[in-house]
């Protein structure tokens, strides 16, 4: 996925005959996930029965935000706990450890991600037509 708009510069014809008789579809980026991946393929399908339902969309995308928050979470955490863990015991560094992972939560839930999960539906559906 990119911002260069795929099959730049053709015809409207030249564009409906390589899409729908020829099922022709931009590449798909590797370095995506696979779930990302997946649902991109299947959402290209030449028979509409084979798309996934948008309530399935749905799910699979908050399920990519979430393990990317989680991610995204697990490597700040880390990070700062390693750098910061105290050298004097391992129970207080556990408590440390345990407030950092408290307060990066706080941040997530009061943060832009919980504002796009709130108005997911609607974004969702305008990603997906402008693909």
């Amino acid at each position: 996925i990119s911002i260069e708009k795929p099959f730049e510069g053709m015809t409207k014809y030249r564009h409906s005959l390589l899409v729908l008789k020829n099922s022709d579809r931009p590449p798909i980026d590797l370095s995506l996930s696979f779930r990302l991946r997946s649902l991109l393929k299947t959402g290209w399908s030449k028979r509409t029965s084979e798309r996934p339902k948008m309530t399935s969309v749905c799910k699979d995308l908050e399920k990519e935000i979430q393990k990317r928050l989680s991610d995204s979470n697990r490597s700040t955490t880390s990070s700062m706990v390693s750098s910061r863990r105290p050298s004097f015991g391992s129970s207080q560094a556990s408590l440390l450890e345990e407030e950092l992972n408290s307060s990066l939560e706080l941040d997530v839930l009061n943060g832009s991600s919980e504002s796009f999960l709130s108005h997911r539906d609607g974004r969702i559906e305008h990603f997906m037509a402008d693909l």
